[in-house]
């Protein structure tokens, strides 16, 4: 407004902070703002202009429609990508100038975020990994629940001393019980315990 007298200003904390809350809880509200401030970043309005940069940006790394599918910013039904895809797009990732904010963004193995009870008390493999998880549960059809999708994605550093990116994903699970989800949790992190130990 033409002579309108500011009465307070607000800077947003940056970028890495965001991503930070994003990825250590699974802050499902940011990550659907993301596509957003892509858009708007470009002078867009709009999610599919904001989907259509984070695409444009998996296709630099390499993938493609076939590879994965984005319709939000969270991972909701109706996104999709391969294991091999996202294991391709993480080591893609390596070589950017942002890797090691973003690594420090993710929960790391054992210790906190969405990681922070997968592994029992003294597993070598605590604080191993910078890897995030992804949980989508529905209504079964012969069981009560469904576990849609249990994934978990990230980098490795192995007792042998490699670095290793992996992804590993189970869909489709028919469940009785929600507690078999936080059992699925505690099953993925005893894969990357034994990824860990063996590679």
């Amino acid at each position: 407004l033409d002579g309108a007298i500011p009465v307070a200003t607000f800077t947003s904390p940056p970028f890495s902070e965001t991503a930070r809350l994003i990825n250590k809880v699974s802050h499902n509200l940011g990550a659907n703002q993301l596509p957003l401030l892509l858009a708007a970043q470009a002078g867009e309005r709009t999610l599919d202009a904001g989907l259509a940069r984070q695409m444009s940006v998996l296709e630099a790394a390499g993938l493609g429609p076939d590879d994965v599918v984005i319709t939000d910013g969270q991972g909701l039904p109706g996104n999709r990508i391969t294991p091999a895809a996202m294991t391709s797009y993480l080591v893609s990732l390596t070589d950017a100038p942002y890797f090691e904010t973003f690594l420090e963004s993710t929960p790391i193995l054992g210790v906190d975020g969405s990681l922070a009870t997968v592994l029992p008390d003294g597993d070598p493999a605590i604080g191993s990994a910078h890897a995030k998880t992804g949980t989508l549960v529905g209504p079964g059809t012969d069981t009560p629940y469904v576990l849609e999708t249990k994934a978990l994605a990230g980098f490795l550093d192995a007792a042998s001393g490699r670095r290793l990116a992996f992804a590993v994903f189970v869909n489709d699970v028919p469940i009785t019980e929600v507690q078999a989800v936080i059992q699925a949790n505690t099953d993925l992190g005893a894969i990357a315990s034994e990824l860990f130990q063996l590679y």
